[in-house]
């Protein structure tokens, strides 16, 4: 058995790999121009996006500094709170005792005026949970 492994190896060792055909070496040294057509548009693009991204502020978008004179403060003259929803978040077991935790939504309006007379409203949302100790027997 030793020998028919030897004579495998041996054949194995003069075999050479066959050339590959003149039409696909020609094909692999070609231009690649496919690559081209992807990336000329891709860095077109590139080259609009910085120009925008980057250019100078115009001189319509500057603002002037705001004099003493011009500034206002609005005082909040109206707030309103409404309850939206109330969820139970479920029981988790603490050390002490159980405890339930409930979920509060809260919507808030708030209403600003400055001494003009001009007004502006500001509505946010916001959330509370409250745990609550439940007795166990």
């Amino acid at each position: 058995m030793n020998n028919d492994d030897d004579s495998i190896e041996s054949r194995l060792r003069r075999m050479r790999p066959s050339e590959p055909p003149r039409e696909l070496m020609e094909r692999l040294h070609a231009p690649r121009r496919r690559f081209l057509a992807y990336a000329i548009p891709f860095a077109a693009a590139a080259v609009v996006a910085f120009a925008f991204l980057f250019q100078p502020p115009s001189e319509k978008a500057r603002f002037d500094t705001a004099k003493p004179s011009d500034l206002r403060v609005f005082l909040p003259v109206e707030t309103r709170s409404e309850l939206v929803e109330v969820r139970d978040l479920g029981v988790i077991e603490m050390a002490a005792a159980p405890m339930r935790l409930i979920r509060y939504t809260w919507l808030d309006d708030v209403t600003y005026r400055d001494s003009a007379e001009s007004t502006f409203r500001r509505a946010s949302h916001r959330e509370q949970i409250i745990p609550i100790a439940l007795e166990t027997y």
